[in-house]
Parts: structure tokens; C-alpha cells; sequence
């Protein structure tokens, strides 16, 4: 009776004990704060210490940064590295650990206690690593794993992260360009039209990084670089228009964008020039082109006459050369599938957006795409402009991409006396090169060794002044 009572009293206090426990209630994990730590400099101040590139500078001040996490590896397209960023700029840190996303997401403050840190570059891209030498050559190389906590200080999470609003115009190759290595926007922007039926990266076995273009309608382009082992390599780029936000990284003298993922990438509205556009002269166009590839302003047009001919196959089948008509201005417009335009046809072409570019030293419009091209008439024709090879080669950049019809002129040279290759025209001490094809219809043909004229338009080939017929017999018989 005794041990029955024990036995019961003993269940009453331990059943109390467990209800007590089971009904307790934990205090959540707290929050991580920010250290008692302060910077000591700011991140612009610290890149200001390195002005050599490649130069590699051991810091022995007590010098402290501070900033947020803009950028990590979650996605894959970053490697073993944190961008952190303050009101000053942005510097990469190399750490030689993975997952860095688990312990420094975006938006965590993290300080950097920088003596004993190496502050060099890569190719222009300031870095913040170790001083190590690897095969006996010093280089920077990534914080051991055991050492970053001895660098690198967590503090306070979720700290809002707002990326600086720039054109492409405002970034530049210095490496002391307060927007390098920075979270950026740029609006109004899109992909490259030949670029939009890509994936972001390259997802066979080889892994290999990706540069994509992309453009803005007010005329700028940069390229987008992408990792082959990002997690987004296999998604296809959208092809609408938008926003952009991205790290700006450089490569020497190359300016480039790394995304975080796509959901940087917020192209959901309407390209460079799908709104009102004006007609603009083809001489106005060409004189936007100031010997670097750059983008047409959006709402532009122009119009013209075909002067090539795509059944000859003189010229490659995605080209033609479009004249806006008698003794004006001419260019080539390159689309970005083959086309089915004929010689004599007139085109209206929203040019809005796209690349003003030359392939090799032959201005052209890149990358139209064929909905961008309407046909209003056919059977078209321009009077060719009647000049002596001495004023061709005076006036030649006026007039390239426009038809000509020499005088009198000697042919020689050329692949066994055919039009094939480079045969050369001369007449009153001045030459000029009739280039063919190899894949042209006629390139077999044996040209005659002079000619009453000859008619085509003019191209060229880096310094080489050059002339392309569009069929040396009938029925154009350009070659007489």
C-alpha cells in the first residue's frame, strides 16, 4: 500500500514536471547585430591604394572597411567571392569557401579588417585576397577558409540593398571608377535582337563563359557575362525591354555586366522602337557613327532602294546594300536571319535601336530584324553616279555603299584571269579593286582585260578601297 502510494504521488509531481516543461516557451535565436567594430576607411579610399595593375599591395595599416553584401555565390555565377559594397564604392572579396550565400546573403553587413590583406587587381577589377605565391611566382590568391573569420566580420542581416541608377555612358575602364565592381541599373535596355534566341551561358561540357550584348534605346551597349556554371546558363534570354541590374565588372579595357539571376533581368515591355518612329535620312544615320560601334536612338526609319542583288550571291545572304536614291547616301543593312529583298526593291527599315557598327572598315546597320523591314514597291532604280577612279578614291567615304559607273578602265590580276578574288581596275594613274565572292554565281567567269565601264557599288576592306558588282554579264552586264 505504501509503494503504491509513493508510486502515485511520484506520477502526479512528474506528470506536473513534464505539462510544466512541454507548455515552456523557448526565446527565438537572436538576430545577429553588427559588431563593435567601425570603418576606418571607405572602400573607395582603400581601392585609391592601388594604382599599379597587377601590382600586388600588402596592407599594414589597422584598416577597417565596412559595407553590404550586394552580391554572393547562390546563383553560380559568382565563384568563391563576395561583392560588398558602401556609399563609396565596391570591392570583390575572394574567399576560399563555398556557399558563401548561407553566411553572407545579400544585405548582410560585413566588416573587413583589411592589415595583413592584399588589395590587387584582375585585369582592372580591384580585389581585396591574400598575398600568396604559387609556383614560384607572388600573385593574390583567396582568404583560407580557417582565416576568414579572422578578416571578416558578420554583422547585422537584411539591410536594404539599392542598386545606383547609371547610363552606360557613365561607366568607365579606370579602376578607380566609383560604379566598378558596384550593383548598378540601367533602364531602358534590352538584348541585342541576334542575341535573343540565346541562352544565358553555354550549358554543353565545356562550361564556358558567354558574353551577350545588350543595348539601351538611347543608343549605349555593353556586354553581359555570364558563367557557363551559373544555374541560369540553359535559360533563353527574354526579348522584351526593361531594366537591368548587374554588377559592373571590367576585363582590361572591356566593360562588362554580371548579373546575380534573372530575376535581374526584368525585360518584360516593348523593344527599342516598337512606338511612333520618323524617317530619317541615311546620311543623318551614318554620321551617328563616330568610329565605334554604337545604337540608333529609338524612333528612327529610313528608306531606300535595294542595290545589291541576292541571286548572284556576291554578298552574304543575310546583307544588302540600301541607296535612298539618286546621288544620296547609301549603307548596308545587315538582317539578323537570311532575307528575301531583291535588287530594285524599296524598303521602308525601323532602324530604332540598333547597332551602327563596321565589319572591317564597311559601315553597316546590324542585327534589323526582317519584321523591321517593309516592301513598298519593287522594280526600282537608281541612276548609277558617273566618276573617274581618281574621284571615287577622293570622295570614297561619301559615297561608299552607293552605285558607280567608271569610265574607261584596264583589268588585271584576279584568280586566273576570272572575277574570282581581287582584280584590280586602273585608268589615269589611279586604281581601285573590283572584289568577287568566291560563292558568287559569277566568280568562275573570265573577265574581259579592259572595259568601256564598270558599274557597282562601293565597299571596303579594312584600308582597301574596293567596288562589287552585281553581275558582270546579262542581264545587268554591269561589266562593259
Amino acid at each position: 500500500m505504501y509503494n503504491l502510494k509513493v508510486m502515485l504521488f511520484a506520477f502526479v509531481v512528474f506528470s506536473g514536471i513534464a505539462f510544466v516543461s512541454c507548455n515552456k516557451k523557448f526565446d527565438a535565436p537572436v538576430a545577429p547585430i553588427d559588431p563593435s567594430l567601425t570603418a576606418t576607411i571607405s572602400i573607395k579610399d582603400l581601392k585609391a591604394l592601388h594604382t599599379v595593375a597587377g601590382q600586388l599591395d600588402v596592407i599594414d595599416g589597422d584598416l577597417i572597411i565596412a559595407g553590404l553584401v550586394v552580391a554572393n555565390d547562390q546563383a553560380g555565377n559568382l565563384y568563391k567571392e563576395l561583392i560588398i559594397q558602401d556609399g563609396t564604392g565596391a570591392i570583390k572579396l575572394m574567399l576560399n569557401a563555398n556557399n558563401l550565400y548561407n553566411t553572407y546573403p545579400v544585405g548582410r553587413r560585413v566588416f573587413v579588417k583589411c592589415k595583413g590583406l592584399c588589395l590587387s587587381d584582375y585585369n582592372k577589377q580591384p580585389q581585396l585576397g591574400i598575398k600568396a605565391t604559387v609556383a614560384g611566382i607572388p600573385s593574390i590568391e583567396s582568404i583560407p577558409t580557417a582565416l576568414i573569420s579572422k578578416f571578416v566580420v558578420g554583422g547585422s542581416l537584411n539591410n536594404p540593398v539599392t542598386p545606383l541608377v547609371v547610363s552606360i555612358n557613365d561607366l568607365s575602364t579606370s579602376m578607380q571608377d566609383p560604379y566598378l565592381g558596384a550593383l548598378i541599373q540601367i533602364n531602358e535596355c534590352e538584348f541585342s535582337i541576334s542575341d535573343t534566341s540565346k541562352t544565358y551561358s553555354d550549358t554543353s561540357a565545356y562550361k564556358e563563359n558567354v558574353s551577350l550584348n545588350l543595348k539601351t534605346c538611347s543608343g549605349g551597349s555593353i556586354i553581359i557575362r555570364t558563367s557557363g556554371y551559373a544555374k541560369f546558363a540553359g535559360i533563353n534570354v527574354p526579348n522584351g525591354n526593361g531594366t537591368l541590374t548587374a554588377i559592373y565588372t571590367l576585363y582590361n579595357t572591356t566593360k562588362q555586366l554580371v548579373i546575380r539571376d534573372t530575376s535581374d533581368v526584368q525585360f518584360s515591355g516593348p523593344r527599342c522602337g516598337s512606338g511612333p518612329v520618323t524617317l530619317t535620312s541615311i546620311a543623318d544615320i551614318r554620321s551617328i557613327f563616330t568610329g565605334t560601334k554604337t545604337n540608333i536612338p529609338s524612333g528612327k526609319k529610313i528608306t531606300g532602294i535595294v542595290i545589291s542583288d541576292r541571286t548572284t550571291a556576291n554578298l552574304q545572304n543575310q546583307n544588302l546594300v540600301l541607296q535612298q536614291g539618286n546621288g544620296l547616301s547609301g549603307i548596308v543593312v545587315r538582317f539578323s536571319t537570311a532575307h528575301s529583298f531583291d535588287l530594285g526593291d524599296s524598303l521602308d527599315i525601323n532602324v530604332s535601336g540598333n547597332e551602327l557598327s563596321e565589319f572591317n572598315g564597311w559601315l553597316q546597320v546590324n542585327g534589323v530584324t526582317l519584321s523591321s523591314a517593309v516592301k513598298v514597291g519593287s522594280g526600282k532604280t537608281i541612276t548609277p553616279r558617273i566618276a573617274t577612279l581618281p574621284d571615287i578614291n577622293s570622295n570614297f567615304e561619301a559615297w561608299e555603299s552607293t552605285l558607280i559607273t567608271t569610265g574607261a578602265v584596264a583589268l588585271s590580276g584576279g584568280t586566273s584571269g576570272t572575277y574570282k578574288g581581287s582584280v584590280l581596275l586602273s585608268a589615269g594613274g589611279s586604281t581601285l579593286t573590283l572584289f568577287t565572292s568566291n560563292s558568287a554565281t559569277f566568280a568562275a567567269t573570265s573577265y574581259p582585260s579592259s572595259a568601256s565601264s564598270v558599274t557597282g557599288y562601293l565597299t571596303q576592306f579594312n584600308s582597301t578601297k574596293q567596288m562589287q558588282v552585281r553581275n558582270p554579264v546579262a542581264p545587268l552586264n554591269d561589266v562593259k
